[in-house]
């Protein structure tokens, strides 16, 4: 089995948690494009079979998230499961200050990413030193970008806020800075990923929904990785599976096609070269 499927995490449970779960059932390589923490609920998008190794083609751009940020607490995770570390005034703010706020943070941006992740500091994952107590004297800022921010709710001491982003950004150092700079402090009470590419909740499915009808939820690879579809003669397939680069008699205007057989099925994703040279990259074809 490959595809695709978004899968509507609940709060309590790791990304891998799902990954793990769903590999279980199905006993096919699985993955996930994009962490949410175990906190955070919503839409992660979950990776079958020949499909995990397509991450880096899959839509980066269209992520939007529901978060709400409690003004004058900072805790050490920057979420409510971490304890408070920084406590300030916050009863000066009003809705005005916000909204004005919240459009600086609009388009490329410098972000600090929170202690408690994923990322790398000489070799080794920042939340396994913060665990230890361990806090490294600078964390290295990354771009990110940020597409929109609307102010949904404002009633002290929480603010309700979506935000349209690309991959990359972290949604609690986002509610640190924000805080930051409306002169307080803050951490994330609430998150939730509305959409996450393709998927968003009205084509994604519980696990326990997935694992009972996965045919109804699994989308086909070239439904979600918009590259066009060339279906070539049996020669040519043969010379692709062997890791040859073909020529063909037509011209593409595309840096990238899925080469398919008569029968429809994906077999590789090719890198176009010179318009019209297939170069084997990813090889797709499933198992039967």
């Amino acid at each position: 089995m490959t595809g695709f499927t978004g899968i509507i995490k609940p709060q309590g449970i790791t990304s891998f948690d799902i990954v793990r779960k769903i590999k279980k059932v199905f006993g096919e390589k699985t993955g996930h494009f994009g962490t949410l923490d175990p906190f955070a609920t919503g839409i992660l998008v979950i990776a079958l079979g020949r499909a995990t190794r397509l991450s880096q083609f899959y839509d980066k751009e269209n992520k939007v998230y529901t978060a709400k940020i409690r003004l004058g607490i900072q805790t050490d995770t920057l979420d409510n499961t971490g304890e408070a570390i920084i406590e300030k005034d916050y009863s000066f703010i009003n809705k005005n200050d916000v909204e004005k706020v919240l459009q600086k943070f609009v388009g490329r941006i410098n972000q600090v990413p929170p202690i408690y992740s994923a990322i790398k500091i000489d070799g080794k994952r920042a939340y396994e030193l913060a665990r230890k107590k361990i806090i490294p004297d600078r964390i290295p800022e990354r771009e990110v970008v940020i597409e929109n921010i609307t102010l949904l709710h404002f009633e002290l001491p929480e603010i309700t806020i979506e935000v349209k982003c690309f991959s990359g950004t972290y949604i609690r150092s986002l509610a640190r800075d924000i805080a930051e700079r409306l002169g307080s402090c803050g951490h994330l009470t609430y998150l939730n990923r509305m959409n996450d590419g393709f998927f968003n909740y009205e084509n994604s499915a519980s696990f326990e929904e997935f694992i009972s009808d996965p045919i109804k939820h699994i989308c086909k690879i070239n439904n979600i990785i918009n590259f066009p579809v060339f279906n070539l003669e049996d020669e040519i397939i043969k010379k692709i599976k062997n890791g040859m680069e073909c020529k063909i008699s037509y011209e593409i205007n595309d840096d990238f096609v899925f080469a398919a057989d008569k029968n429809n099925d994906l077999i590789f994703l090719c890198k176009v070269k010179e318009k019209n040279i297939l170069c084997p990259e990813v090889y797709l074809e499933d198992n039967k």
